[in-house]
């Protein structure tokens, strides 16, 4: 079937539209219309510009837009799955690890981690906290009772 960048290029050729005339009526530059057809995604400008992109010019052509954008998202994907994976061997490349070092990598990874216990003193630091906070915000609604009332403790006894 192609890839995403050679199906919208075969597209567009075999209905004998230019790049330029695309870029005409949907004024996207011929610029970002090639990198998506080259699928060089780290020459556009990103996020939510690239779906639009991918949009107008399947609208432009005839074509399943939202199919396109899918198809799209999914070539995007791919190449950053190949970037991650080149800038990873390349690091593993630059500074090789022992094997020892791998093989303890690979058993920490596989064994479950465990979340640390808490700590008491943190507990019981919090708990002091709220329980400040409650007395505080209990003696100020109290305090604010009493002046909206217009009495006080002492006026209400005998």
């Amino acid at each position: 079937m192609g890839s995403f960048g050679e199906r919208m290029q075969r597209e567009r050729e075999m209905r004998s539209i230019t790049l330029e005339a695309i870029a005409e009526s949907t004024k996207i530059s011929t610029r970002n219309l090639r990198a998506l057809e080259q699928e060089k995604f780290s020459q556009l400008p990103g996020g939510i510009f690239n779906k639009g992109f991918v949009r107008a010019y399947a609208r432009f052509l005839g074509i399943d837009a939202e199919q396109a954008v899918s198809d799209f998202l999914s070539a995007q994907a791919e190449d950053q799955d190949r970037a991650m994976a080149a800038a990873a061997a390349a690091a593993a490349a630059a500074h090789p690890a022992p094997a020892s070092a791998k093989v303890i990598t690979m058993r920490a990874a596989a064994e479950p981690q465990e979340e640390p216990a808490p700590d008491p003193g943190a507990s019981f630091l919090k708990a002091l906290v709220i329980l400040v906070f409650i007395l505080g915000a209990g003696g100020f609604a109290f305090r604010f009772v009493e002046s909206r009332t217009g009495r006080s403790a002492a006026a209400a006894s005998p």
